[in-house]
């Protein structure tokens, strides 16, 4: 989680307004340590979840654990597909636009998010959350 939210959420601060002078592109290039990061965090989460998968498919905070991972997700989908080509030819001191400054606020909302639900879990543990059937 550290390669995650070390990477991504420096890229995200510096889209909110951030350590201005750092360029889009050299912190772009820590990209691929958070997608490390996030491949490990997928890996160890599976091995969690296929041990004991009533203790939380179950549990309120998976759900809002798997949620906010939804909305990161999506999140980052739309910010390659409409926005990120508006930050190539920005230099390091330029504003980024607004669509951008939105998706780093979202972004570092839902990690926070996967995380507080992830500490949460134990806590949780044996509340069922969402009721799928009778």
């Amino acid at each position: 989680m550290s390669l995650l939210i070390g990477a991504v959420g420096v890229f995200d601060l510096r889209l909110l307004g951030f350590a201005r002078g750092l360029s889009y592109a050299a912190l772009h290039r820590l990209i691929p340590i958070g997608v490390a990061g996030f491949a490990l965090n997928v890996l160890t989460g599976v091995c969690f979840l296929s041990a004991y998968p009533d203790q939380y498919l179950f549990n309120a905070a998976f759900q809002f654990k798997v949620l906010f991972l939804g909305v990161a997700g999506l999140n980052v989908a739309l910010f390659y597909a409409l926005t990120f080509a508006a930050l190539r030819g920005l230099g390091a001191y330029d504003p980024p636009p607004l669509r951008a400054r939105l998706a780093g606020a979202i972004s570092l909302a839902a990690w926070i998010g996967v995380m507080s639900a992830g500490r949460l879990l134990t806590f949780f543990r044996g509340h069922t959350g969402i009721s799928f059937g009778p």
